[in-house]
């Protein structure tokens, strides 16, 4: 059993006890969820209810532990390798190098992300562009991407294998997970680039996660679909080919990285300077062939993944380029932010009248250059 400590604006500090349990998330990946006792949880509702700090904006997820540590809650929008630093950074004592005690709560997807942050019990977390484009958008949540994961498109196009280019996908199906969703936001853009009008030469299909949309194709219900680069045993569980692969998308797209609210960085600089630290230690530790086995501990402890086969793909991905796979210094593409905040803007209007400055502060990991050069050297 463990306690996790939920933080509410008052000041006030609520413990439950919480147990692990193993469940599946919508990609198929095993991950780490946590079942809230009934009668503390009520208790908290009924505190809650009571105290005016509730609500949106209300909570904080930083907390005082022993011994000067300080408690923080780090939510991730799926529990994915994408998100792998974060798991890295925890179970190889980087968090607690810097003198963090972390509590990692992986959701259903970005909407369950941004109701989080909405609420306060969230205001730190592994999270897509759109995402916090979304949310600064349609809720007017102020959050601030300050570190990246990826540079580039960390997705496979994976089709048919009736489909030759691109141009063979005109009135086809596409397997997308959700409208909304980083997947359609990539299609999009591949689309566009390919000179195809993804409102009007294809039909997008909502399926859930990279096990539903290769089943898609898998079945021909789909032709085509966009799933995580680091998992291509895909391709054959699909029974389709690959069309184009991650290193070869060159649309500018800032896809995922480090979220964190205003009130963090107004109120806790310092945990965000922590954090983005520890992280770029993880990165560094996935670039360091002597770090293997540790790396695929923290895929098994963090992601839940235990096949031996997958441990090995994944950590052929997270190695294979440091430049643009965790890369260490964490730079933001803020060309790729402008072109998520247009493809964004299709869907959600509001989204016009924000800049990549309303959504990006990089003061950050700017000011922690040495040591991300420091660790590149090693």
């Amino acid at each position: 059993m463990s306690s996790v400590t939920t933080r509410r604006g008052s000041g006030i500090s609520f413990r439950t006890k919480v147990s692990p349990m193993k469940v599946n998330d919508d990609n198929g990946h095993r991950r780490r969820s946590w079942r809230v006792v009934g009668a503390a949880l009520a208790a908290v509702v009924l505190f809650c209810g009571a105290l005016t700090g509730c609500g949106k904006g209300g909570g904080k997820s930083v907390s005082e532990g022993e011994g000067g540590m300080q408690k923080l809650t780090i939510g991730m929008s799926v529990n994915d390798v994408v998100f792998a630093s974060v798991y890295v950074a925890d179970e190889l004592g980087f968090f607690e190098k810097e003198g963090l005690e972390v509590d990692l709560r992986p959701f259903k997807g970005g909407s369950a992300l941004q109701a989080a942050f909405a609420s306060g019990d969230i205001e730190v977390a592994g999270i897509g562009a759109s995402s916090a484009i979304r949310a600064n958008a349609a809720v007017n949540q102020d959050i601030k991407f300050i570190m990246s994961f990826q540079a580039g498109v960390p997705y496979d196009v994976i089709v048919s294998k009736r489909i030759k280019s691109w141009q063979d996908l005109k009135g086809k199906a596409i397997a997308i997970t959700k409208p909304g969703s980083q997947t359609e936001l990539i299609t999009r853009a591949l689309l566009e680039q390919n000179g195809l009008d993804p409102d009007k030469d294809v039909t997008m299909i909502s399926t859930g996660g990279d096990a539903e949309q290769t089943a898609a194709l898998k079945t021909g219900s789909a032709d085509a679909t966009v799933v995580s680069a680091a998992s291509k045993h895909l391709i054959k569980v699909a029974d389709g080919r690959l069309l184009q692969a991650s290193e070869d998308i060159t649309v500018p797209m800032q896809t995922n990285g480090l979220g964190v609210t205003q009130d963090i960085l107004d109120e806790h600089p310092d945990v965000a300077k922590k954090t983005v630290r520890a992280l770029m230690r993880a990165a560094a530790a996935m670039h360091d062939p002597e770090q293997e086995k540790a790396v695929k501990d923290a895929f098994e402890k963090g992601l839940g993944e235990s096949d031996p086969k997958t441990q090995q793909e994944w950590w052929d991905y997270v190695s294979s380029d440091p430049e643009r796979i965790f890369p260490v210094a964490g730079d933001i593409d803020k060309d790729g932010v402008a072109n998520v905040l247009k493809l964004v803007e299709e869907t959600e209007p509001k989204a016009a009248d924000l800049s990549p400055h309303d959504v990006v502060d990089d003061s950050i990991i700017r000011g922690e250059a040495k040591l991300a050069r420091s660790l590149e050297k090693k």
